[in-house]
């Protein structure tokens, strides 16, 4: 049978912070599924660290003692362990998809699987679901990467609504814990319910541990690191026509006035003809922290590594992208954006859910 949260019944507090209150309700109804909570402290952009030693003590389990953690910490955010069957509770697996900052290109996105699903901070999406069968012994818990933009989670941690994070967004419910967790007898039925090509790409990289499937690996530019930006366009605009329009946007457009994915497709380019992490930085411009120097940054470069940069087709679907065509094509591009009235659509558009 599916898992369901049940009635909500009470919060088990009183707080008056809107966020504390949400925070310990979701808690409690993921705690009554058997799941165990983690509280997690915001310490800046991409940092939310765990308030117990959940690894060594284990999670906070039962009401009491959940509803007393979260009245005493109601700044807490909220983390769950995914692999609770030690303990009698759920294995739950996530479809947790990252389009919100990969643009997935070509590949379609995984489909909702009918129950819970909350939004990521980074504009992404949580899937959650449960499985019967457990993993082969030494099969990973964590495969990341998936197109470029998507990651299966059936194991550890995992931060989840409402979690605020700032400087880098929010997760928030989209659809509620009313609505049961769907079940599958393994994990590989819940990725080919979500997309095929999902369960294949897990399966040629889960067996093959870190690294991708080969059909997905980019060939690196054997040149010397481009020693500048201005390098770095070049090599750009030599790669094709998605590469010029791409190093266009990134000389003629503010990365402070961008949507966040066109950053990162116009990055994408940037890595795929060899720049460091440094000069993508300043090929896109963009002051967002995701871009900060760190483990990060790193993580991110990375994927984009393991797949080929954006199109045309994904670029066009920008007006930078647009302007970028026409300008290329000898035309006079129309103005992209007034910069006042798209950074105020731009934090319009992450406050929707």
């Amino acid at each position: 049978m599916p898992v369901n949260g049940g009635g909500q019944g009470s919060t088990g507090g009183s707080s008056a912070d809107p966020y504390a209150r949400r925070a310990l309700r979701q808690a409690l109804v993921l705690g009554r599924l058997g799941v165990g909570i983690v509280p997690v402290r915001d310490v800046g952009p991409g940092q939310l660290v765990p308030m117990i030693r959940w690894e060594q003590d284990g999670p906070l389990l039962g009401e009491e003692r959940i509803a007393g953690f979260f009245a005493a910490h109601p700044e807490a955010g909220l983390a769950i362990t995914l692999d609770n069957s030690t303990r009698g509770g759920p294995r739950l697996g996530c479809i947790d998809d990252d389009s919100g900052k990969h643009d997935p290109g070509v590949l379609p996105r995984p489909k909702p699987l009918g129950g819970y699903r909350e939004s990521t901070r980074s504009g992404g999406t949580h899937d959650l679901f449960t499985y019967r069968t457990p993993l082969p012994l030494g099969a990973p818990s964590r495969v990341t990467g998936l197109g470029g933009f998507v990651d299966v989670l059936v194991g550890g941690l995992m931060y989840v609504a409402p979690t605020v994070n700032l400087g880098r967004g929010e997760y928030r419910v989209l659809v509620r814990l009313d609505i049961p967790i769907p079940e599958f007898d393994t994990v590989g039925l819940a990725l080919d319910a979500a997309n095929p090509w999902l369960l294949a790409a897990w399966r040629a990289k889960a067996a093959g541990g870190d690294r991708a499937p080969t059909d997905m690996v980019v060939r690196p530019d054997t040149r010397p690191v481009p020693p500048d930006v201005a390098e770095a366009l070049h090599r750009m605009r030599e790669t094709g026509r998605a590469g010029e329009l791409a190093a266009w946007i990134a000389e003629h457009t503010s990365g402070d006035t961008r949507d966040f994915a066109l950053c990162y497709a116009v990055a994408g380019h940037a890595v795929a003809v060899g720049t460091s992490a440094t000069y993508v930085r300043d090929a896109i411009a963009c002051p967002h922290p995701e871009w900060a120097p760190g483990p990060n940054l790193d993580r991110t470069l990375a994927r984009m590594r393991m797949r080929p940069p954006a199109g045309v087709t994904t670029l066009l679907r920008y007006p930078e992208g647009r302007a970028a065509d026409a300008a290329c094509n000898g035309g006079t591009p129309r103005p992209v954006l007034d910069p006042a009235l798209a950074r105020w659509a731009y934090r319009e558009a992450r406050r929707s859910p």
